[in-house]
Order: C-alpha cells, then sequence, then structure tokens
C-alpha cells in the first residue's frame, strides 16, 4: 500500500504539470482499475498514463524537467524514475503495447469515451468501462506472451468480472470495435478463451465467435504467441543474467533498438 501511494502521488504531480502544458492523460490498466475500485487490494510495479502521440514527446519533456529520469525508452512508450533508483514509477505511453502496428488507431476513441474522474487527489480521465475491458485483455494476452507478472494477471479476471457487471448497458461492440480496429482481433479472442476457461460465465454466450479471425492466420498468430513465449521470453531471462543484459534494462542504445526492433518485426510481418 505504502509503494502504491508513492506512485499515486507521482502520477498526480506528472498529469497536474501536462495538464497545464494542455496535455491530456489518461491513466490506463492498474492504476484504472484502482480509480474503479479504490478498496480492491492490487499490485502496482508503476502506473502507466497515455497521452496524445502528438504531445507524447512534449509530456516526456515536461516529466524529465520535474526531476525524473528516462530509464527505458521504447518508440511506445517512456520509464520515469527518481535519480539513483530503480524502482518503477510511472510509464508514459503514446499508445498501447500489442504488437499490431495498428494500435495509435485506438487513441482518439480512448480519449472520446474517456470518463472525468477523481484520480486519487487530483481530477482526470480514465478508460470507460469497455475499453478498460479491451485494455485488460490485451495487456493480459501481452504478459502470458511475455511470461511476466504473473500478479497482474491473476487480478485480470476479478477486473473484467466487475467491469462488464458494473454497467448494465455495458456494450460489448465497443470492445469488439476496438479489436478491429487496432488490428488484435485475435489477442481479444485468445485471451478470451483463456479467463473463459478459468471462470466461465464471464462474456456473453458467443462471444468469441463475433471476431473475424480467418483460420490460416489464426494459426499464424498463435504460432507467434507460442515463440514469443517460449523461446523469445525464455532467451530474454537467460540474457538479462549477463552484464550486457544487465546494462540495457536502463539504457536506450543500439542493442536496445536492435533488439525492440526485431522483436516487433518477428510479429509484424
Amino acid at each position: 500500500r505504502f509503494q502504491n501511494l508513492k506512485r499515486e502521488a507521482h502520477y498526480c504531480k506528472v498529469a497536474s504539470a501536462l495538464e497545464k502544458e494542455g496535455i491530456q492523460s489518461l491513466i490506463l490498466k492498474g492504476g484504472a482499475m484502482k480509480v474503479y475500485r479504490p478498496d480492491f487490494p492490487r499490485w502496482m510495479n508503476d502506473i502507466d498514463a497515455l497521452v496524445p502521440a502528438s504531445g507524447f514527446e512534449k509530456a516526456v519533456d515536461i516529466a524529465v524537467s520535474l526531476g525524473y529520469n528516462r530509464i527505458m525508452v521504447t518508440d511506445h512508450s517512456v520509464d520515469l524514475h527518481e535519480e539513483g533508483s530503480g524502482d518503477g514509477l510511472l510509464d508514459i505511453h503514446k499508445h498501447l503495447e500489442m504488437f499490431t502496428g495498428e494500435e495509435e488507431k485506438l487513441n482518439e476513441g480512448l480519449f472520446a469515451r474517456a470518463i472525468n474522474r477523481k484520480v486519487f487527489s487530483i481530477n482526470g480521465l480514465v478508460p470507460c468501462q469497455e475499453d478498460m475491458v479491451f485494455i485488460a485483455l490485451v495487456n493480459l494476452y501481452k504478459n502470458l506472451a511475455k511470461n511476466q507478472t504473473p500478479d497482474s494477471s491473476l487480478t485480470t479476471f476479478f477486473d473484467l468480472r466487475y467491469l462488464i457487471g458494473s454497467k448494465p448497458d455495458f456494450d460489448m461492440r465497443i470492445v469488439r470495435e476496438d479489436a478491429r480496429l487496432s488490428g488484435g482481433e485475435f489477442q481479444v479472442v485468445y485471451a478470451s478463451k483463456v479467463v473463459e476457461s478459468v471462470v466461465p460465465g464471464i462474456f456473453p454466450d458467443g462471444w468469441t465467435g463475433l471476431f473475424d479471425v480467418p483460420e490460416k492466420s489464426f494459426k499464424k498468430q498463435l504460432i507467434d504467441f507460442l515463440f514469443r513465449r517460449d523461446v523469445l521470453s525464455s532467451s530474454r531471462d537467460s540474457f538479462a543474467e549477463t552484464k550486457v543484459g544487465a546494462s540495457i534494462k536502463n539504457d536506450w542504445n543500439i542493442l536496445v533498438f536492435i533488439c525492440h526492433i526485431n522483436n516487433e518485426r518477428t510479429f509484424t510481418y
């Protein structure tokens, strides 16, 4: 709880500074669920926030001007840390990480449907319940594919049941459209099947059958998923134990760039 409060305070500091410069920020994932369910216990390794792609670089510069370091920079996000600390605090996103190359198409709708809420100690934006379900499903897929953050994956089951049941007019069509727009149909179908295998009855009958994922594409993406989980993730963990592996966790350099680009190309092409 102490770590969560610390991260919440840093989020409010950065989000307030961005708002003063006219940059909206949309809290995502576990941080957003903490707003929806403040009394539900949850692990938060950091707090994720989405900003408009056009304001991404400026948002990062503002955060750095507040005294934060950019520990890991990728094409979709920047991790912010305090000086001399490796503890995760904030992750500013230009778009979601889905391996499709179409993620940025979601941004306009996510902001348009966002709900004004009290976000910890400031007024802020959280995704609507339907977008939260989509984000939870693709984040579960990503965590399973990368074989990471099992604690976050565990809370997804509770979050999905809560979100779908918390709104009488919950519209699953928005979830389906998010998947179509971002090229994430397979990810939503796969994650939904995993969830249903553990907690049946969360989704409407015939839910996964509503997605247009041709058999050939399904097989290819399933192989990609298994390769990412069983080959790349295990290689990542072995490499992380070396000196070079430890160094690239904290720096944006040519090794990180090559690793990231190759990783993305494997699953984009």
